[in-house]
C-alpha cells in the first residue's frame, strides 16, 4: 500500500516538474528579451511566485495547444494520421498497426488492476514522456517568440542559434508526443487484449 501511494506521489512530481520546467522557459525567454537582470538575490516571495506562474503556464500552454489540435493527450477515440504514422515508422522501424478507437479511463483502470508492476510502469513511463512531449514543446514554441522579438533588436549571431535551437527543438518534442501518444494506445490495447484473453 505505501509502495503504491509513493508511485502515485512520484507521477504527481514528475507532472507537476514538467509543467514548472515548460513555464520557466518562458518567463526567462522573456526576461532575455527584455534584458532584465533579476540579480542574484530574489526575494522568496519571488521564487515562489515565479515557481506558481510556470505551473500554470505550462498547464495552460499544454492545454491551449490541445485545444488548438496542435498536440493530443488523450487517447479516447483516437485515430492516428498519416504524420504521426510517419513519425512512427521513422523511429520504431515498423508500420503502426490498426489502432481501434477505446475508451481509456476503462483501458487503464483495467491496467491498474490485472497487470504487472512492470507493465504498468512501463505504460507509466510511457505517459511520462509523452508529457514532456505535450508540455515542454509548446512553452519552447512560445518561448521562441520572446527570442524572435529580441533577434528582430539585437541581429545576435547568439541570439538567432539560440532561436533555433528553442523553436527546433520544441517542434521535435511536439512530434515526439504524437509518438508517445501513438505508442500509449499501442500498448494499452495490447495490454488489455492480454489480459481479456487470460481471463477466457
Amino acid at each position: 500500500m505505501i509502495n503504491e501511494i509513493i508511485k502515485s506521489l512520484e507521477q504527481f512530481i514528475t507532472r507537476d516538474l514538467t509543467y514548472i520546467t515548460g513555464g520557466s522557459t518562458i518567463i526567462i525567454s522573456f526576461f532575455y528579451c527584455y534584458d532584465y537582470n533579476y540579480g542574484n538575490k530574489i526575494q522568496m516571495i519571488f521564487q515562489i511566485y515565479a515557481i506558481a506562474i510556470s505551473y500554470i503556464l505550462g498547464y495552460v500552454f499544454q492545454e491551449l495547444f490541445c485545444f488548438l489540435h496542435i498536440t493530443r493527450t488523450n487517447c479516447s477515440l483516437y485515430n492516428p494520421g498519416w504524420l504521426v504514422r510517419k513519425i512512427y515508422k521513422l523511429y520504431v522501424r515498423k508500420d503502426l498497426g490498426k489502432i481501434k478507437t477505446f475508451d481509456q479511463l476503462e483501458y487503464e483502470i483495467k491496467i491498474l488492476q490485472h497487470s504487472s508492476k512492470d507493465v504498468v510502469g512501463e505504460y507509466q513511463r510511457i505517459i511520462t514522456l509523452k508529457q514532456i512531449g505535450t508540455t515542454i514543446g509548446p512553452c519552447l514554441v512560445i518561448a521562441s517568440i520572446f527570442i524572435c522579438i529580441r533577434v528582430i533588436r539585437t541581429k545576435s549571431i547568439i541570439d538567432i542559434i539560440l532561436l533555433l535551437q528553442s523553436l527546433g527543438i520544441g517542434m521535435i518534442l511536439i512530434s515526439l508526443g504524437w509518438l508517445k501518444l501513438a505508442q500509449q494506445c499501442e500498448y494499452a490495447i495490447k495490454i488489455c487484449s492480454d489480459i481479456d484473453k487470460n481471463r477466457q
